[in-house]
């Protein structure tokens, strides 16, 4: 019989433009409507503004970091809690979120990879170490609250998570793309003008 940790353990993955949520439990389900009208979850005009100011602040460190002058936020941007429990196993393939992957053979039109993490290794959560995979030795990332990690979405830059052991490791990933037909204007579920 699974532990009371089980219950809650395990990844949960919220898209917050799409207004999509996936856990093992539920499965997947839509929290808000796409016109951010219809559902349980309501922003304020001051969160999705808060949300808005981030995603370009992170855009703009992409152009920087990579040196590029167009650069397009795209769907989905997901928030992500993984709740560790050394008795939790996955429920479908889905709850499988520790397998080698390249971002850009998921979806091909992925250019920019990133990583804003919310939670601190070793004292939010034991486990979870990204890990970078390469032919000279894995490369580790350990989050704390704020590390941006920002890596091209290729082949060079094959990655996986170790697994949650314990606690709760916070997370928001969020991919970018050069066509601007592919960009996002869409932020907590509302529709705005790209400035």
């Amino acid at each position: 019989m699974a532990g009371s940790d089980d219950v809650l353990a395990g990844p949960v993955i919220m898209d917050p433009n799409g207004g999509m949520v996936m856990d093992s439990k539920h499965g997947l389900r839509r929290i808000f409507g796409s016109n951010g009208k219809s559902g349980p979850v309501e922003f304020t005009t001051e969160q999705i503004g808060l949300y808005r100011g981030l995603m370009n602040r992170i855009e703009n460190a992409v152009r920087e970091e990579f040196g590029v002058e167009r650069v397009h936020h795209t769907v989905p941007t997901f928030l992500t809690r993984i709740r560790g429990s050394p008795s939790w196993h996955p429920a479908n393939m889905h709850d499988e979120y520790y397998h080698p992957h390249v971002d850009k053979a998921n979806t091909p039109h992925y250019v920019y990879s990133g990583l804003l993490y919310l939670a601190e290794h070793g004292t939010d959560f034991t486990g979870g170490e990204f890990r970078f995979i390469d032919v000279d030795g894995n490369r580790t990332v350990l989050p704390f609250p704020g590390r941006l990690s920002l890596f091209t979405s290729g082949r060079e830059n094959e990655h996986m998570l170790e697994k949650v052991l314990t606690g709760e490791r916070l997370t928001l990933s969020f991919w970018f793309t050069c066509d601007p037909n592919l960009a996002t204007d869409t932020y907590l579920g509302r529709r705005q003008a790209r400035g």
